[in-house]
């Protein structure tokens, strides 16, 4: 629902879809690859604010976060290379649901 609700503007009706559930799966796994380093071990401060902090860590629709992890130049730059080591193996699954959800929002 992200990308409708900044698309819309705040306070206004949104109706919710299937397509929102899975928008926000991605948002969760992508998150959790940015965070992490590897199993129970959060990212260095330092690592955690040039990606982390500034997309994924704001409870308001951002439109900063939208057109970052929506447009594919800036979806592999900014968010693919906070992806470190122990969860490469997802980068291929992230972007197939990346071009499959999020793309066509």
């Amino acid at each position: 629902m992200l990308t409708q609700l900044v698309i819309v503007g705040a306070g206004q009706p949104v109706i919710h879809k299937l397509i929102h559930d899975l928008e926000s799966f991605f948002y969760i796994l992508v998150s959790i690859c940015v965070l992490l380093d590897g199993p129970y071990k959060l990212k260095c401060d330092k690592d955690l604010v040039q990606c982390f902090d500034k997309y994924f860590n704001t409870f308001d629709p951002s439109v900063l976060k939208m057109i970052t992890i929506q447009l594919d130049l800036t979806w592999k730059l900014l968010i693919l290379q906070h992806i470190l080591t122990y969860f490469e193996p997802l980068i291929d699954l992230l972007t197939s649901l990346h071009d499959a959800i999020i793309v066509p929002l």
